[in-house]
């Protein structure tokens, strides 16, 4: 897959999600492809997000998750890597809600998995989980049968909300005056460490830092 090289205008913007409207809405730039994902495989399968598509789907994900949750509440995120994650990160962004991606254990919940989860539950107190439907009835199954009440009870205290669900309502894109949701000094990710060396611990990003993290980048790879 062969994509010319451009570069999109890069306005000085105090935090991520102030960029992409602009390139959204720059008709030599929104349709072309904001995120490549490649599967790696046998054959490498290449999927693409646009910038307008991209920004729709965080407005789209930022509104649901506005009616059940307000400005600065944690979110779970159990997605694999790949663009549904990325939609899902930019609408946590656009929503102000602080956002907690880690790895979605196995369904079936082993000792190592279960702790890791719990410690995260535990430690962020997320009001929503985001995850694939299927997930979470494989979650709901769990919470019906295990005797793993420290877990159970913790996973019963979130509300459980699909991708899907997220995703699947389109709706007419809305323009605001001001930009009322992730401040520059909010804390708008918690990133856990991978545990490699030691029991994982939370690293919280800023929308500023990563802001910062964005333009350095650009000037280091472009």
């Amino acid at each position: 897959m062969n994509y010319e090289n451009y570069d999109p205008f890069f306005p000085d913007q105090p935090v991520v999600d102030l960029y992409l409207p602009i390139w959204a809405e720059l008709s030599s730039f929104k349709s072309k492809p904001a995120f490549i994902w490649a599967e790696d495989g046998p054959l490498v399968q290449f999927s693409s997000i646009t910038y307008e598509e991209l920004n729709s789907s965080a407005q789209c994900i930022s509104s649901e998750l506005l009616l059940c949750l307000r400005k600065n509440d944690t979110v779970l995120v159990l997605c694999s890597p790949g663009l549904e994650f990325v939609e899902v990160i930019f609408g946590c962004h656009r929503a102000g809600v602080l956002a907690v991606p880690i790895s979605p254990p196995h369904p079936f919940f082993s000792s190592v998995n279960w702790y890791h989860l719990l410690r995260v539950v535990s430690q962020t107190r997320p009001k929503v989980a985001i995850a694939k439907r299927e997930y979470i009835k494989h979650v709901e199954k769990y919470v019906a049968r295990s005797s793993n009440k420290k877990l159970s009870e913790a996973l019963k205290k979130v509300r459980w909300i699909s991708t899907e669900d997220l995703k699947g309502k389109k709706m007419k894109m809305q323009v605001e005056n001001g930009y009322n949701c992730c401040n520059a000094d909010d804390v708008y990710l918690i990133q856990y460490t991978s545990g490699t060396t030691a029991i994982p611990k939370p690293v919280l990003v800023t929308a500023g830092s990563a802001a910062h993290n964005v333009r350095v980048a650009r000037k280091a790879y472009c």
